[in-house]
C-alpha cells in the first residue's frame, strides 16, 4: 500500500473529482479526511470506504479551516497529503458577473486554497514528508 500510514485531506471530497481522488488515496492505504459543506454527502461518501473520514468544513471560514484541519491531524496524524480541491464556478459570463459573485469565487477558489494548504502545512514537523496540491478547473479560464 503506497500511502499506508499517511493522512490525506481532500477539500470538496464529498462528491465529484474530490471524491474520486479521496477514494484513490484510500485504496492506496491512506487515512483520508474528506471535507465539504454538505454533511449528508460527506457521510454518504465516507460509508463507501473505511479509510474515508468526513469533516464538515467551509474553506471560506478561516477559523473552521484552521480548527478543522488541526482536529483531523489530532485524530489521524499530520496531513502529509493535502488536496485543495474545493471550488466554485458562477454560471455567468464575466462581463455580467456582479462584484458579490466575483468575491465569493475568489474567497472560495483562492483564499480557500491558501487557508487549506497553510493549515495542513502547520500539522507537519520540520522534517516530515508532505505533498500540497491545488486542483484547478477549466472554469478558471
Amino acid at each position: 500500500m503506497e500511502h499506508s500510514g499517511r493522512h490525506a485531506l481532500v477539500t470538496g471530497g464529498g462528491t465529484g473529482i474530490g471524491l474520486a481522488i479521496a477514494r484513490a488515496l484510500a485504496e492506496a492505504g491512506a487515512k483520508v479526511t474528506i471535507t465539504g459543506r454538505n454533511a449528508h454527502a460527506l457521510q454518504t461518501a465516507a460509508e463507501s470506504h473505511p479509510n474515508l473520514h468526513p469533516l464538515v468544513m467551509d474553506v471560506t471560514d478561516e477559523a473552521a479551516v484552521r480548527s478543522g484541519i488541526a482536529a483531523a491531524a489530532d485524530r489521524h496524524g499530520p496531513v502529509s497529503i493535502c488536496i485543495a480541491n474545493a471550488g466554485i464556478a458562477e454560471g455567468v459570463a464575466f462581463r455580467k458577473m456582479t462584484l458579490a459573485q466575483w468575491r465569493a469565487t475568489q474567497t472560495t477558489n483562492l483564499d480557500g486554497v491558501f487557508l487549506t494548504l497553510q493549515a495542513a502545512m502547520a500539522t507537519l514537523g520540520r522534517d516530515d514528508w508532505g505533498r500540497m496540491i491545488a486542483i484547478s478547473s477549466i472554469a478558471g479560464v
